[in-house]
C-alpha cells in the first residue's frame, strides 16, 4: 500500500503534539507540600508574606514567621527537610534532561502564547507584559520551560492560563537566579539552580523549589496551585440603612483580583448587576468594600458578589437575603453639642419598640452602647470628655440613624 509523504508528514505531527500534551508528568516526591523551599541556603521574610504550603530549608538559617503567616509545616534540617532536598535534585535533573521541542526567544512574554510542550531558551531570560499558557482543552497538559541561565519576571508581568491549562501542570527549570519584580502574577513550579529573590507584592500560584541557593520574600504570596485561592473573603453583609441596603464585605488577603461585581435578585434565580466595584489587586493585608444601594426592593432582595481574576476568571460568593420594608422612621438625637443630658425621640409606624444607641469614637472604636425600649428617651449626665464623636440609633432590623455629635 502506498502511503503519500503528506500523510506521514501529519501523522508524524500529530505524533509530536501528542507527545507534548501527554509527556510524562514530572515526579516531585516530598517536595510536593511545599510552596517555598530550598535544599541548602538561607530563607528571609522580611514582609507580610503569605505562604499557603509547607516551607523550610534543609541547611541554612531560617528567618520569617513572622512577620510571614504561614499556612502548613514549617520545616528546617529535620528529616522532611532532608528527602525533600533530594527529590528537587532528582526533579532538576529530570527537567533539565528532556528534549527539548521548541526553543524560543530570551524575551517572553508581550502578548506570547505558548501551548503544551517542551520549551528552552539559551541564555538568561526575561517575561515582561502576558505570557499565556493554552491548555488547548486538556486538562493534563503539560508544560516545561527550559531556562539556560537565570530568570526574572519585570514588573507586573502576568502568567495566564486558558483554556484549562493548569498551573499544577507548568514546570520552570532555571539554571541561575530567580527574581520576580513587584507585582507579577506567576504561575508554575519553579525549580531553580540558583538563589530566588521575590520583590514587593509578586505572588506564585505554584511553587519556589531551590536546590542550592538563599531565598528572599518581601510581601509575597505563594501558594501551591491546588491550594491558591484568589481572594479570601472573610465576611460579606447586608443591612438596612435608612431608606437602604448597605452592602459590605472583607478580604483578608487578595492576589490579581481585578474587580468585584454585586449582583442582585428579586427571586434568587435570575441575577442581574448592580455595580462593579475595582479591587486593590494583590494585598496581604484586611481590605474592605462597602456599597449602598439606594433602591432596593420592597420585601426580600438577594444579593451575591462576583470576584474577577485579572485573567478573567471569576467565582461567586454564597447568596445573601435582607428583607427591606419602607415604613417611615424620624429620629431626633440633641441636643447637638450635648452639655450633660442626651435626648433621643423615634417616631415610626414600625411595631418595633427596642432600640440601641452607639456611640463611637472618631477612630471608630465604640465607647458607649444603651438599649431603651421608649421611643422617647433621655440619658442622663453623660460623662464623656470634650469632643467629636459618631453614634448610631438602629433597631433589631435596621440603622434608623447615622450622624456626629459634639460634646463639651
Amino acid at each position: 500500500m502506498k502511503i503519500s509523504k503528506t500523510y506521514i508528514f501529519f501523522l508524524a505531527m500529530f505524533w509530536i503534539q501528542n507527545i507534548d500534551l501527554y509527556a510524562q508528568q514530572p515526579v516531585l516526591g516530598a517536595a510536593e507540600s511545599f510552596a517555598v523551599f530550598t535544599g541548602v541556603g538561607a530563607f528571609t521574610i522580611t514582609g507580610a508574606s503569605v505562604v499557603n504550603g509547607n516551607a523550610g530549608t534543609d541547611d541554612g538559617i531560617f528567618t520569617g514567621f513572622p512577620p510571614g503567616t504561614l499556612f502548613g509545616q514549617l520545616h528546617v534540617d529535620d528529616a522532611t527537610s532532608a528527602q525533600a532536598a533530594i527529590d528537587i535534585n532528582t526533579l532538576y535533573l529530570d527537567l533539565a534532561g528532556r528534549t527539548c521541542v521548541t526553543t524560543i526567544g530570551v524575551g517572553m512574554g508581550n502578548g506570547q502564547t505558548l501551548t503544551p510542550g517542551i520549551y528552552c531558551t539559551g541564555a538568561a531570560t526575561t517575561l515582561s507584559g502576558n505570557l499565556t499558557l493554552d491548555g488547548l482543552g486538556n486538562a493534563n497538559a503539560l508544560f516545561i520551560i527550559q531556562i539556560d541561565g537565570a530568570f526574572a519576571a519585570n514588573n507586573n508581568s502576568v502568567v495566564t492560563l486558558i483554556n484549562n491549562a493548569n498551573a499544577c501542570n507548568v514546570f520552570w527549570q532555571i539554571n541561575g537566579m530567580l527574581t520576580l519584580h513587584p507585582d507579577t502574577g506567576f504561575k508554575g513550579t519553579c525549580v531553580v539552580q540558583g538563589a530566588a529573590s521575590l520583590l514587593g507584592n509578586a505572588g506564585v500560584e505554584g511553587r519556589i523549589l531551590v536546590t542550592s541557593g538563599a531565598i528572599n520574600m518581601e510581601a509575597n504570596t505563594v501558594a501551591i496551585c491546588d491550594l491558591m485561592l484568589p481572594v479570601e473573603l472573610t465576611g460579606f453583609d447586608l443591612s438596612v440603612y435608612e431608606k437602604s441596603i448597605f452592602i459590605n464585605w472583607q478580604t483578608s488577603s487578595e492576589w490579581n483580583n481585578s474587580h468585584f461585581v454585586i449582583e442582585k435578585s428579586s427571586q434568587g434565580l435570575v441575577f442581574t448587576d448592580l455595580v462593579k466595584i475595582t479591587a486593590y489587586g494583590t494585598i496581604h493585608s484586611t481590605t474592605n468594600y462597602s456599597h449602598l444601594d439606594p433602591e432596593p426592593l420592597v420585601g426580600v432582595n438577594y444579593y451575591r458578589l462576583k470576584q474577577v481574576d485579572a485573567d478573567g476568571q471569576y467565582s461567586y460568593s454564597d447568596v445573601k437575603t435582607i428583607t427591606f420594608d419602607p415604613v417611615s422612621v424620624i429620629v431626633q438625637v440633641f441636643p447637638n453639642p450635648v452639655l450633660s443630658n442626651l435626648n433621643i425621640h423615634v417616631i415610626s409606624d414600625s411595631e418595633i419598640n427596642d432600640y440601641i444607641f452607639e456611640l463611637y469614637f472618631a477612630d471608630g472604636r465604640m465607647l458607649k452602647s444603651v438599649r431603651f425600649f421608649n421611643p422617647i428617651t433621655e440619658i442622663k449626665n453623660v460623662d464623656i470628655q470634650p469632643g467629636q464623636y459618631y453614634y448610631v440609633v438602629k433597631n433589631s432590623k435596621a440603622v434608623l440613624k447615622k450622624g456626629s455629635i459634639q460634646f463639651f
